[in-house]
């Protein structure tokens, strides 16, 4: 299995589009992952990523003094979400609970992306190393979304400046830097 930090840590960094991300990722996961990621349609979950987070900021917007907006990763009773919540702290909360962030959005924040529910049934078996493919395609998405639509990110949060992390409920946090 792949070093899911070491990946992360490269999209992090490099310039490759979402599709060059989701084919580097093919080439280090295992067969039986790799033939389900080669099936997914990454752009497919861009658009539905973009449209669900401008519904959702269209809805509530955090306060002006958010200092972070998380994207959070959590298995569901329907497979995994992801959500967003901010803080007007400079770090994020040690507990990622919803209870512990200034900010949560409507539903709890949750954003609709069938095709990640999909991804995780496909893959699901519990083991982390599938969690860990998640985390791999929510980070893709995410850098490709945030490289290209910084300046429309802040306008539909309605902050200047912001830092933006992601993660799972109970793991490592990743910072995305705002271009």
């Amino acid at each position: 299995m792949y070093d899911v930090d070491e990946f992360i840590n490269g999209v992090l960094e490099g310039d490759r589009t979402a599709e060059e991300n989701k084919r580097a990722l093919v080439k280090v996961l295992d067969p039986a992952a790799a033939s389900i990621l080669k099936r997914l349609n990454i752009a497919e979950l861009e658009k539905d990523f973009e449209e669900t987070l401008w519904e959702l900021f269209q809805c509530d917007t955090p306060p002006s003094s958010t200092k972070i907006i998380h994207f959070g990763v959590r298995e569901a009773a329907d497979g995994c979400n992801l959500y967003v919540v901010g803080t007007r702290q400079k770090e994020p909360p040690e507990f990622r609970d919803t209870e512990e962030w200034d900010w949560v959005g409507p539903h709890n924040g949750v954003l609709k992306l069938p095709v990640l529910s999909v991804l995780w049934e496909n893959l699901s078996g519990g083991k982390e190393e599938e969690w860990e493919v998640v985390l791999a395609v929510v980070m893709i998405v995410l850098k490709s979304y945030l490289s290209k639509n910084t300046e429309s990110f802040l306008d539909i949060t309605g902050l200047s400046s912001v830092k933006i992390t992601a993660g799972f409920d109970d793991g490592d946090l990743y910072e995305i830097p705002l271009e």
